[in-house]
């Protein structure tokens, strides 16, 4: 899996795209993100998002990067992007304060404070609040599923279009269709 580590600050965000495929780094500083190293982004960052799918992405073994009162939350798939366990059990940390919101702020020895959003699960789908995926974008998985049984279905796709991309036809068909329920049928 690629290691995606998006960083931002909420208003006028300086966001930092970190990847470990050169191409997508490459994307990212022409799509105007800056690409600076993983451990210079993370050293100067107040808010960590992590968005990989895949593990480990945070650990322990990153305390010593991290800035005072830096944000670390998870909007991956799985909740082992953020070694939660591994952070808050390290000897480096003094005291942790577990907030009834879903946000855990841990002290180091130095005297820093990291918080931890949702205990690394997916912060829209965990916390005091959860959201999760929107009924929208929900549908449009679900209508992009649909289109593609029924073109395994009626054999217009071969084993290997069963797995990825969606056929550019179907992607087509679903947003037309969402599109159309949304503001009436184009002409």
């Amino acid at each position: 899996m690629a290691e995606t580590i998006s960083l931002e600050i909420l208003a006028h965000a300086k966001v930092s795209v970190i990847d470990r495929d050169p191409l997508k780094r490459l994307q990212a500083h022409l799509d105007g993100y800056d690409t600076p190293s993983r451990d210079e982004a993370m050293a100067s960052a107040d808010l960590i998002v992590t968005v990989t799918g895949g593990g480990e992405v945070l650990s322990a073994k990153d305390l010593p990067l991290f800035k005072n009162n830096v944000i670390l939350a998870n909007a991956g798939h799985f909740p082992t992007e953020i070694n939660n366990a591994a952070i808050t059990g390290s000897s480096d940390i003094v005291s942790t304060d577990v907030f009834s919101d879903g946000i855990a702020s841990l002290t180091l020895k130095d005297g820093r404070t990291i918080h931890i959003i949702a205990e690394g699960h997916m912060f829209n789908l965990a916390g005091a609040r959860p959201l999760g995926n929107s009924i929208e974008s929900m549908d449009l998985g679900f209508a992009l599923q649909a289109r593609c049984l029924e073109a395994v279905a009626l054999r217009r796709v071969d084993a290997s279009s069963c797995v990825v991309p969606v056929p550019r036809d179907i992607d087509e068909r679903v947003a037309n269709a969402y599109l159309d329920l949304c503001y009436g049928p184009t002409q």
